[in-house]
């Protein structure tokens, strides 16, 4: 599952915002540049694009870097109700291994943003969280830990408050601060993955609120929304959404991007290809767009713009930039001012 292929429920990032008012953190900052606002995030029947989501935990990671294990701290938030018709179908299911297949079924309809790879073994049902490559470290981090969070929340959630979580190993190191135990199972930091172990026995045990009728019921209208919430895009267009929500100073080359998505290089130049686009002309859209917005939006000097685009120095993005507009950043800001203020006269 590729999660840049499927709208999300806004409800996750509600839970950001949660998050970051319990911190003192203003909602229009954390959602600053993502493109939702808090009128759209309270209309039910909305659906946003994984980009947004990951605007605004970058920046909520920028308004909060030093707090240990924030990601599975928000993770524990997640209870089963947040994932909506998928949650209630896991609540009924007939026993907890059910609600798991239930849930990895319809992975794309939670807000994961880190891979779920689900084995037996040695009387274990053995859950590994891996990173997405798509994402840059501190956010892959995040990501990997509200998964581990979530999954806990939910496990408990679905199998009982009172259940025993067999182990849990992050490979992360611990900092001080951070916790030593979530959701009732003590953690083991600098392991070789990140896993959570569950007994098939416990797994096997029959759920209190199983509903056969209600299961069937979830899962045909899981099956619905999955069709409806599968994006539609062109490659093009996933591409710049990519581009886009890269943090300030990278610059994505075809083989990562390619590697984001598990396709060959080749493929990808033929599915552009195919749509008329490059993706040398997609990069310098994107950069284009990114830099008329910090030109115009921003009191960054033209060296840090440059720095925040990924360029080497000063003249390499001055002469792009040229190429591009037929302008030096600096006149460019000036005429796109002047037309701002003329605008506001009107």
């Amino acid at each position: 599952m590729q999660f840049w292929d499927f709208t999300r429920s806004p409800a996750s990032v509600q839970l950001l915002l949660e998050a970051g008012a319990k911190r003192g953190l203003r909602a229009r900052d954390l959602l600053q540049g993502s493109g939702l606002t808090q009128e759209r995030l309270a209309d039910a029947e909305i659906s946003i694009d994984p980009a947004q989501e990951v605007a605004v935990i970058r920046n909520l990671l920028t308004l909060i870097p030093d707090e240990p294990g924030l990601g599975l701290l928000v993770g524990m938030r997640y209870h089963a109700t947040a994932y909506g018709i998928l949650g209630l179908g896991m609540l009924s299911a007939a026993s907890g291994l059910d609600a798991l297949l239930l849930a990895h079924r319809f992975l794309s309809l939670t807000f994961a943003l880190a891979m779920l790879e689900h084995e037996r073994s040695d009387g274990m049902h053995r859950l590994k969280f891996v990173a997405s490559p798509a994402l840059e470290p501190a956010l892959r981090e995040f990501a990997v830990q509200r998964a581990v969070g979530a999954t806990c929340r939910l496990m408990l959630d679905v199998l009982g408050a009172d259940t025993q979580l067999e182990a849990l190993s992050l490979s992360m190191k611990r900092s001080p601060h951070m916790p030593y135990a979530i959701g009732g199972v003590r953690i083991e930091w600098g392991s070789q993955s990140n896993e959570l172990r569950v007994t098939q026995a416990t797994m096997a045990q029959a759920l209190p609120q199983a509903s056969a009728a209600t299961y069937a019921m979830c899962v045909r209208m899981c099956e619905d929304l999955m069709t409806k919430r599968r994006t539609s895009l062109s490659t093009g267009t996933l591409l710049r959404e990519m581009l886009a929500a890269q943090p300030d100073g990278s610059s994505a080359n075809l083989q990562q991007v390619a590697g984001w998505l598990h396709v060959s290089e080749r493929s990808l130049k033929r599915r552009l290809h195919d749509e008329g686009l490059s993706f040398r002309k997609l990069h310098e859209e994107v950069r284009r767009a990114r830099a008329d917005k910090l030109l115009i939006g921003s009191e960054l000097s033209v060296a840090e713009i440059a720095a925040r685009l990924g360029y080497s120095d000063v003249s390499a993005f001055s002469q792009a930039y040229k190429r591009w507009t037929g302008f030096s950043p600096t006149n460019a800001t000036e005429q796109m001012r002047g037309q701002e203020i003329s605008s506001s006269k009107h």
